[in-house]
C-alpha cells in the first residue's frame, strides 16, 4: 500500500510541475505579446483573439516539451493531464452561463495539443547504461 501512495504522489507532483511549466510559459508569452501589441498600437478584437489562442497553444506545446524532456522523461500522460487540468481551471474561472460545447472542447483541445506535442518531443535515443555491472560485448 505504501508503494502505491508513493507512486501516486510522485505522479501528482509531476503533473503539477508540468502544469507549472505550461503556466509560467503562457504568462511570459502573454506579457511579452501584450507589451509588443500595446507598443505597436494594434490591440484590436481580432488581434487579441488570435493572440489568446496562439499564447495558449504555445504555452501548452512548449510546456509539454519541457515536461517530456526534463520533468517526466518521455512520458505523455503527465503533460496531457496537466494541460486538461489547466484548461478545466480556465473554463471554471472564466465561462459562466450557457457557453455550449466550449466547456468540453477547450479541455479536449488542450489535451490533444499537449499529447501531440509530447509525442513529438519524446527522445528517440536509447538511455545510457549507468549500471555498475559490466556488460559483455561480443
Amino acid at each position: 500500500m505504501g508503494a502505491f501512495i508513493a507512486a501516486f504522489l510522485s505522479h501528482a507532483a509531476r503533473v503539477v510541475a508540468a502544469a507549472g511549466a505550461m503556466l509560467v510559459i503562457g504568462v511570459a508569452l502573454w506579457f511579452v505579446i501584450g507589451v509588443l501589441t500595446a507598443l505597436a498600437g494594434i490591440q484590436t478584437g481580432p488581434v487579441v483573439l488570435i493572440s489568446m489562442v496562439l499564447i495558449a497553444l504555445a504555452g501548452i506545446a512548449v510546456g509539454s516539451f519541457i515536461s517530456v524532456r526534463y520533468i517526466t522523461r518521455n512520458a505523455v500522460m503527465q503533460p496531457t493531464v496537466a494541460a486538461v487540468g489547466l484548461a478545466l481551471v480556465f473554463v471554471s474561472l472564466t465561462m459562466h452561463g450557457d457557453v455550449g460545447a466550449d466547456r468540453v472542447l477547450v479541455p479536449l483541445g488542450a489535451g490533444i495539443a499537449a499529447a501531440i506535442s509530447a509525442v513529438i518531443s519524446r527522445s528517440n535515443r536509447t538511455p545510457p547504461n549507468n549500471s555498475l555491472e559490466r556488460t559483455r560485448e561480443g
